[in-house]
């Protein structure tokens, strides 16, 4: 049951996921508050939420039945370890920049509607001291460094798997993210 469950949301995953891969580009390099910007930024905040649930489903499976999920391995506290828990870790992780990005851009104007209480578990600390729009970046390019990190480090295992744990692999989505973190908070304060 959990492995058939397993297969199934993994097929899921790697489709929602590879939509969020392609289409966080549009937005990234789109006129900002354009069509284009707006159109396939929620596309890929969406595709994100739903890869981010199915991550959720996939590391259960993982952290129930480790090594009937994951076949190549016969270490089961290893796989629960990178494969359940790292797993949980990303997909949580990756669901609370993409919903928080959404409302920074969804309430920018209404900063009370974000003070519900899930957000203000996930972001007082940043919601007392931000901006929406340098927020509303952070989030979502935040999203695209976690989808990118989880595909280059899970997917390698199966595509690659001598690339699996090289640590340029694991760094490079978080080196290019912050880089256009970097240079659109730039652009956004010297707007102002």
């Amino acid at each position: 049951m959990a492995v058939t469950l397993f297969h199934q949301l993994v097929i899921a995953h790697i489709v929602t996921g590879s939509v969020g891969l392609i289409c966080i580009w549009v937005p990234i390099v789109s006129r900002k508050g354009g069509v284009n910007h707006k159109r396939w930024g929620k596309v890929f905040a969406y595709s994100m939420l739903l890869t981010g649930g199915l991550a959720i489903g996939i590391s259960l499976c993982t952290l129930a039945a480790p090594l009937e999920t994951h076949e190549f391995s016969d270490d089961a506290a290893f796989v629960r370890g990178i494969f359940g828990w790292m797993m949980l870790y990303l997909a949580i992780m990756t669901i609370m920049l993409a919903w928080y990005g959404l409302l920074c851009i969804r309430n920018r104007r209404r900063h009370q509607r974000n003070r519900n209480p899930l957000n203000l578990v996930l972001q007082l600390a940043t919601f007392a001291a931000a901006e929406w729009l340098i927020q509303h970046t952070r989030g979502l390019v935040g999203a695209g460094i976690s989808v990118y990190t989880a595909f280059l480090a899970f997917g390698a295992v199966n595509l690659l798997p001598a690339y699996a744990f090289n640590p340029f692999v694991w760094a490079a989505p978080t080196v290019l993210g912050v880089s256009l973190l970097l240079y659109h908070q730039f652009r956004i304060t010297a707007q102002r």
